[in-house]
């Protein structure tokens, strides 16, 4: 999915056993750098994260909104949540509402 967070066009996917899955998410989980453990989702944070280099200067600080988590680092999403690609973040549903305007593609 496509949305716009402030004045950037961002790619994001919701967290769902059964919904759409865009290509990189489909890779992802080959890779097994996303992996089920129940109704949770375990993410190898380095995957999602667009550059390292990022990964470093934000180490385990929280962003506007999601937990951004350092390169290396895993971390867990719920079925619900949403994975914002562009910025390497985890962003709950209430956070997305909030702040995210989903495009229609």
């Amino acid at each position: 999915m496509i949305a716009k967070l402030k004045n950037q066009i961002v790619e994001v996917w919701e967290v769902s056993k059964t919904g759409a899955r865009p290509d990189w998410v489909v890779e992802a989980f080959k890779r097994e750098h996303f992996v089920w453990h129940d109704n949770r989702l375990r993410i190898r944070m380095a995957f999602v994260q667009p550059h390292a280099s990022s990964n470093l200067v934000s180490g385990l600080t929280g962003g506007a909104g999601g937990y951004v988590a350092g390169f290396g680092e895993v971390v867990m999403a719920d079925d619900g949540d949403f994975i914002d690609r562009t910025n390497g973040k985890i962003v709950s549903p209430k956070a997305f509402a909030k702040k995210y305007n989903p495009i229609d593609e």
